[in-house]
C-alpha cells in the first residue's frame, strides 16, 4: 500500500470521526454536555493525545533513522567504489574490465532505482574548463612574490576526458545472470599478482569488493523493515476517537469546522512523510542518488 493511499485513508477516518461528532452532538441530551461531561471527555481526549503524540514521534524518528542509514549507506557506498576503481587502476591494465564492470554495475543501479533522473554519460565525462594560463598566474601573483616560477595549467591543456569508457558503457551489456559487484568480487579473486606490492594492492582490492557487496546486501535487508500495518491500524484509531471528541465538545462553525479539517490534514501529512522516510527506496522521498552520480562522474573521468 502506496505512502498516498494510507494518509488519504488516515485523512478520509478522521473526517468521519469529525462528522461523527457533529451528529452525536445534535443528538445527545443536553445534560449529556454538562461541564461535568465535558471536563471528563477533556481528559480522556488528553490522554489519547498523549499517546497518539508519542506513538506518532517514535514512529517517524524510526522512518527518520531507517532513511538516514540509506543516505549514509549509498555515501559510503560510493566511496568505496571511487576507492575500489583507483585500486584497481594501481594493479595495472589487465583490470580494465574489472573496472569497466564495476562502471556498469553502477550505471545499472542507478536507472533501476533513479528510473526518473537522466544520466548523461557523455555530460558526466566532460571535465570543467581550466582557467587559462594567464588568470591563474595573476592570482597567484596578488598572493605570493614567488607566483610567476610556479608552474600553471596550458590554456591548451585538454578539457574532456577520454571517451573510452563512455563508449564501451553505450555497448550492450553481456547477460550476467547475478549481481554485478558477484561478478567484480569473482573476477577480483581470478587475478594473478606476481609481485609483493600487486599482491597488497590484490587484497586491498578484495577487501573493499567485499565491503561493497556486504553494503548492498545490508541496505537491500534494511530496506525490507515496514512499518507493522497494525500499529497503523492503531493510530489511525486513535486520531478518529481524537477528531469526534473534538467535534463533540464544539459548536459547528465554519471557523471550527476549518480549523479541525487543517488539523486533520496535518496528521494526515505526518502519516504520509512516516511512510515515505520509512521506504527510502521508492515513492516520493527517495534516498538521493548524488552519491552514486558523483562517483559515476568521477570514474568516467579517470
Amino acid at each position: 500500500m502506496t505512502s498516498m493511499i494510507v494518509a488519504l485513508i488516515a485523512f478520509a477516518c478522521t473526517v468521519i470521526g469529525i462528522v461523527f461528532g457533529w451528529i452525536a452532538r445534535a443528538k445527545l441530551p443536553e445534560h449529556h454536555l454538562r461541564e461535568e461531561s465535558k471536563e471528563v471527555v477533556l481528559a480522556s481526549t488528553g490522554l489519547i493525545a498523549t499517546l497518539t503524540a508519542v506513538a506518532l514521534g517514535l514512529l517517524i524518528s524510526s522512518a527518520k533513522s531507517t532513511f538516514d542509514a540509506m543516505n549514509n549507506g549509498l555515501t559510503q557506498t560510493g566511496a568505496k567504489v571511487i576507492a575500489l576503481d583507483r585500486l584497481l587502476a594501481n594493479y595495472g591494465p589487465e583490470t580494465r574490465e574489472i573496472r569497466l564492470t564495476l562502471r556498469r554495475n553502477l550505471l545499472t543501479s542507478l536507472q533501476r532505482r533513479w528510473p526518473e533522473q537522466a544520466i548523461d554519460l557523455a555530460a558526466l565525462a566532460v571535465l570543467p574548463a581550466r582557467p587559462s594560463a594567464s588568470t591563474q598566474t595573476a592570482k597567484w601573483a596578488s598572493t605570493s612574490a614567488s607566483a610567476p616560477s610556479r608552474v600553471v595549467a596550458s590554456a591548451s591543456e585538454p578539457t574532456s576526458a577520454p571517451v573510452s569508457w563512455v563508449t564501451a558503457l553505450s555497448e550492450p551489456a553481456p547477460a550476467l545472470g547475478r549481481s554485478g559487484m558477484d561478478v567484480v568480487f569473482e573476477e577480483i579473486q581470478q587475478l594473478s599478482p606476481q609481485s609483493e606490492s600487486k599482491r597488497w594492492v590484490h587484497l586491498q582490492c578484495l577487501e573493499t569488493a567485499g565491503d561493497l557487496t556486504m553494503s548492498r546486501w545490508q541496505m537491500i535487508e534494511e530496506a525490507q523493515v515496514p512499518i507493522p500495518f497494525p500499529f497503523l491500524i492503531v493510530l489511525v484509531s486513535w486520531l478518529t476517537v481524537l477528531f469526534a471528541c473534538f467535534s463533540l465538545m464544539a459548536p459547528r462553525n465554519a471557523t471550527l469546522t476549518v480549523v479541525l479539517l487543517l488539523c486533520a490534514l496535518s496528521a494526515s501529512a505526518a502519516i504520509f512523510l512516516l511512510m515515505e522516510m520509512a521506504q527510502p527506496t521508492q515513492g516520493v522521498m527517495k534516498a538521493s542518488a548524488a552519491p552514486l552520480v558523483k562517483a559515476l562522474q568521477i570514474l568516467l573521468r579517470s
